[in-house]
């Protein structure tokens, strides 16, 4: 591989072959990191093998699959959940991982995944985050609305005490009630 590399230094899977082999050699972990970080700087859009990186991780440090678990979470979001839930289903084998990977859980559907994984006291702790409104988020409050429409299916709810507590950014700026004028607007737009 080094001849490779050599010759060809732009080739990010020489440099990801190299570490892969130098970590089942037992070579130093800051050497493997360093061609690892040289891959995914050359290939900057396949998320694939940085899952593949996090995997051959887990069976020597744990903890380095997290930022190839992060880059492959940027490279690809709408596969979050699906490459979060591949390195949250080794918490029971690798204990340390436990609370980097609820730090990591902002996004609900993540946080689901984290907690169906996780019991006791790490249940709780990651429950009250879950409760607890992300800063990073803009949340409005809003007042209680009378009725609940959700499209022509004929699913209709009517309550006197619906109570939103928190819905995203984009509420209508009068107070007034969010899903009487909200998704009107919606289905008006669209129409």
């Amino acid at each position: 591989m080094n001849k490779v590399i050599a010759t060809q230094p732009m080739r990010w899977d020489a440099y990801y072959i190299r570490a892969a082999i130098s970590l089942q050699l037992g070579r130093p972990h800051q050497q493997v990191m360093d061609d690892f970080s040289r891959a995914r700087a050359l290939e900057p859009n396949t998320p694939t093998f940085c899952m593949q990186e996090a995997a051959l991780w887990l069976d020597h440090a744990p903890l380095q699959a997290l930022p190839a678990l992060r880059e492959a979470i940027r490279r690809d979001p709408r596969n979050a959940a699906d490459y979060y839930r591949q390195i949250a289903d080794n918490i029971h084998r690798f204990p340390d991982l436990r609370e980097p990977l609820r730090s990591m859980a902002e996004d609900p559907k993540l946080r689901l995944l984290y907690l169906e994984r996780v019991s006791g006291s790490d249940f709780q702790t990651a429950a009250g985050a879950a409760r607890q409104p992300s800063q990073s988020r803009q949340l409005h409050t809003i007042r209680s609305c009378p009725s609940l429409s959700f499209g022509t299916a004929g699913v209709t709810r009517i309550s006197s005490s619906v109570n939103f507590r928190t819905i995203p950014t984009g509420a209508p700026a009068d107070g007034s009630c969010w899903a009487d004028t909200g998704w009107r607007r919606e289905v008006s737009r669209r129409l």
